[in-house]
C-alpha cells in the first residue's frame, strides 16, 4: 500500500481536472514521492520485501543491512532452500539469527539468498502520508509548469514574484514544510542525498 492514494491526491487544490492532470501522472507522482521519502529518510514506513544475496558468516548470525526488520520470508544457503525460517529471530537493526544451523561461509562468497520483510511501521504515520501526498501534488504541478525548477524569480502580468525556497539547500524539495517532516523522520544518511 502506498503512503497516499490517487483519490487523495486528486482531491487536492488544482488537480481535479483529469483532462489536464491524468491518473497516470498522479500515480507516477505518488511513486516518485514514496521513493523520495524512503531514500531521504533511510527507511520504509510500510512493510516492504527485500531480496538480498550475501556472504555467509560461518555462524548462526547474519547482518543483512536492512533496518527495521520484521521477518524472514525465505532463505537459501549454498543453493539449498531452508525448509523452516519461522523460528528465526530478527533484530530491528538488521541482524538475523537462525534457530539451528549456520550461514555457511564460502570462499567465493555471495552464497546466502535471503528475502526479508522490513519497515518502520505497518502503515505510514500521518505526517509522512501528508508529505507524500504534498510531494505527489508538487510533482504533477511541476510537470505542467513552464517555470524551471531553479528559477529564483518569475515575472508575470501580475508582477514580479521571488521564489525563496530552492530545492537542495535545506532538504530534497523546494517545500520547506515537507523538508521539515522528512528531516524529523530521517534515521540514517541516505544513499541519494
Amino acid at each position: 500500500m502506498a503512503y497516499t492514494t490517487l483519490a487523495d491526491v486528486r482531491a487536492l487544490s488544482k488537480l481535479s481536472d483529469s483532462g489536464v492532470y491524468t491518473d497516470d501522472e498522479i500515480t507516477e507522482g505518488i511513486a516518485w514521492a514514496e521513493l523520495l521519502v524512503n531514500e531521504y529518510t533511510g527507511t520504509s514506513y510500510e512493510a516492504a520485501s527485500h531480496s538480498l544475496t550475501l556472504d555467509g558468516t560461518g555462524t548462526d548470525t547474519l547482518f543483512v543491512g536492512v533496518p527495521h526488520l520484521i521477518s524472514v520470508t525465505s532463505c537459501a544457503v549454498d543453493g539449498v532452500a531452508v525448509a523452516d525460517v519461522s523460528g528465526w529471530v530478527v533484530r530491528p537493526g538488521g541482524v538475523v539469527r537462525r534457530d539451528s544451523g549456520s550461514f555457511t561461509a564460502s570462499p567465493l562468497g555471495m552464497n546466502v539468498d535471503i528475502v526479508v520483510s522490513a519497515g518502520e511501521a505497518v502503515s505510514a504515520p500521518a505526517d509522512i502520508a501528508w508529505a507524500a501526498k504534498t510531494l505527489a501534488r508538487w510533482y504533477v504541478l511541476r510537470l505542467n509548469s513552464e517555470a524551471p525548477d531553479n528559477a529564483i524569480s518569475i515575472t508575470t502580468a501580475g508582477g514580479d514574484f521571488r521564489l525563496n525556497a530552492q530545492p537542495g539547500k535545506y532538504g530534497p524539495t523546494a517545500l520547506p514544510e515537507v523538508n521539515a517532516v522528512l528531516m524529523r523522520y530521517r534515521t540514517r544518511p541516505p544513499a541519494a542525498f
